[in-house]
């Protein structure tokens, strides 16, 4: 598998080579494709990434393997091409920024020495990132303008070009300078344990093979002269003929009270180049705004993402924000069918419940059959307008599955 995915193809561009990489990170974490989309539209435009979940969802997995896929000059063989760290409450700055040097005391300075450290690396992982408390504040410069003060040395500008965290939440009671680490994140992102039990399977299956090793192992895709041309290519993205959307977007945010920084808004234009990059295209279309979804919610609670991803949908696929209703009123007759089927199962004799099973689990066969045809004309639509089905796949999906228990359980079929 490795060799297949790692062969130069004729005149690769460097967006090919990205989407391979997506590709090759995607066959070994499931479910991760909007993440892994994340990481490339951040390392173009450098915009750092955090990732939040349970123990366990494979945020650590998905940040290294998205980093060795990288090339970048000047790494000594054998030596990794990132820094990588886990954080606890009491690590301190030499953990991050190196030791002390003790050459520096014998010409009378202060310095570190950051050899292999945040301060000379091209990307950074920091794992179970809020719990190292204020020594986050100290990174606040190297983050937002790529500067470090190395001691009593002049300030520096440091390789850095994309910082990868990962948590299992942020703290609700985080003090302003907590907020300003917490607000340079300019994309976030929720990972969720896996969802669909067929790849719950497949996950178990490759545990119990010889590709268990081949998830940990990949080759570099990409080398730092791709990611700068496609940097370069990613900037020249026309992005005014969304601005309309945008702006809609952002009063439709204000009127729910959700109003980011002035920094967030202007890097939002980054985003979305990066993301129309990606997606092939020179100049950004409404399609190109999902990638705000994650870039405008500020707290972690269900609501406000929700929320955010409700108003960012309208704007960037109507076609998937109609599929969501409509999926909606179609689990309702689900969530019908399968309260009355419990009812029936624990009064096998009461003929009206019976009866009230096999109605309710017609009409939620109609209702899903008629929103299965809606999604697959909403697909299609969507597909003509150049967005992503995604959202819309998954869905039909679902709806697909909750037929099939509707029919095999309150119908018989």
């Amino acid at each position: 598998m490795q060799a297949a995915e790692n062969t130069p193809q004729q005149n690769e561009s460097p967006r090919e080579k990205l989407l391979r990489a997506e590709r090759s990170v995607s066959e070994r974490v499931f479910e991760r494709e909007v993440h892994i989309r994340g990481l490339s539209v951040g390392i173009l435009a450098r915009a750092h990434v955090l990732l939040l979940g349970p123990k366990g969802c494979a945020k650590s997995a998905l940040s290294r393997l998205y980093c060795d896929l990288i090339a970048w000059d000047g790494v000594p063989e054998g030596q990794d091409p990132y820094f990588r760290t886990q954080l606890r409450p009491a690590s301190t700055e030499d953990e991050i920024y190196g030791p002390v040097s003790n050459a520096g005391f014998e010409d009378d300075t202060f310095r570190r020495n950051t050899t292999g450290m945040v301060p000379r690396a091209k990307l950074a992982v920091l794992e179970e990132l809020y719990t190292a408390g204020s020594l986050l504040k100290s990174l606040l410069t190297i983050m937002n303008e790529g500067l470090f003060k190395n001691g009593t040395l002049p300030e520096e500008r440091v390789p850095l070009r994309l910082l990868i965290a990962t948590s299992n939440d942020v703290p609700a009671d985080r003090d302003e300078n907590l907020d300003a680490f917490h607000d340079r994140f300019l994309l976030r992102y929720q990972v969720d344990y896996l969802q669909d039990r067929r790849n719950v399977r497949k996950m178990m299956e490759r545990a119990n093979s010889s590709e268990a090793a081949a998830r940990e192992a990949v080759s570099p895709i990409l080398t730092e002269r791709d990611v700068d041309a496609a940097i370069q290519e990613a900037r020249k993205v026309d992005v005014s003929p969304v601005f309309d959307a945008i702006d809609e977007i952002l009063a439709e945010l204000a009127d729910r009270e959700i109003v980011p920084s002035d920094r967030r808004r202007e890097a939002l234009v980054h985003l979305v180049k990066a993301q129309a990059y990606m997606n092939g295209r020179t100049a950004a279309t409404r399609a190109d705004l999902d990638i705000l979804a994650h870039a405008l919610w500020e707290d972690p609670d269900g609501d406000q993402i929700r929320a955010v991803a409700e108003v960012v949908l309208r704007q960037a696929n109507p076609h998937a924000a109609e599929a969501r209703d409509r999926f909606d009123r179609a689990t309702d007759s689900y969530n019908n069918a399968m309260r009355a089927h419990r009812e029936a199962a624990r009064n096998p004799g009461d003929e009206a419940l019976q009866r009230a099973e096999s109605d309710a689990g017609m009409n939620a066969n109609v209702a899903l059959k008629q929103t299965t045809d809606k999604l697959l004309e909403l697909r299609d639509a969507a597909k003509t307008a150049g967005a992503d089905t995604g959202l819309i796949d998954g869905l039909l999906k679902k709806v697909l599955e909750m037929n099939e228990e509707v029919t095999s359980k309150c119908l018989g079929i």
